[in-house]
């Protein structure tokens, strides 16, 4: 007979999948699924008269739309920022990825709460944006950022905070969900609480 702690253990090893930000990896893991996830844009004030200026857009930089979304949401200095990082778990997403946040957020990203829900979900392909920016906006209303389950030694280069392991309570005022995608997909959704 099987013991729980050993189901937990081979159901572990048999779901070992991509973590996104760690430096050793397993293979890739997509759970398969569709969602759709419809909104509404809440206008709590008229639009600007002035002219604002833009972020720079030209280049192939991968990410850009991060810094798009935070420069036109005019968030980034927000101190309490979450954000659900696409995390696919290979290397060059991942620092390609902690780059823009930082073009992004600047020096906020190092107090930013980052994590990738990849790590409990896989990769849902048409489903995954949809289902990280209903994470984004319930760790707002929570006050609950997701973790990054088994991540235990990020990668090179990353150096801000993937909220390892365990979920942590936190304020949030601004949550995103960031999201790459095949044939360089770049897109961000950013989130504030009112």
């Amino acid at each position: 007979s099987l013991s729980l702690i050993t189901v937990v253990s081979l159901l572990e090893e048999a779901f070992s999948c991509k973590i996104p930000f760690e430096a050793v990896n397993a293979d890739h893991f997509d759970s398969a699924d569709r969602m759709v996830l419809l909104m509404q844009r809440l206008q709590t004030q008229e639009p600007s008269a002035q002219p604002k200026e833009r972020v720079e857009t030209t280049g192939s930089f991968k990410g850009l739309g991060a810094a798009i979304a935070f420069d036109e949401a005019q968030v980034a200095d927000d101190g309490e920022i979450y954000i659900n990082a696409h995390g696919t778990g290979t290397h060059l997403n991942d620092l390609t990825e902690t780059m823009a946040i930082k073009k992004a957020l600047g020096q906020q990203a190092y107090s930013a709460s980052i994590s990738s829900t990849k790590s409990m979900t896989g990769h849902m392909l048409g489903a995954t944006g949809a289902i990280e920016a209903i994470a984004a906006v319930k760790a707002i209303e929570d006050g609950v950022i997701p973790p990054t389950i088994n991540l235990d030694e990020p990668d090179e280069g990353l150096d801000l905070d993937y909220t390892p392991k365990t979920a942590k309570k936190r304020a949030v005022n601004v949550a995103a969900s960031t999201n790459l995608g095949f044939g360089g997909h770049d897109a961000c959704v950013v989130f504030k609480k009112i």
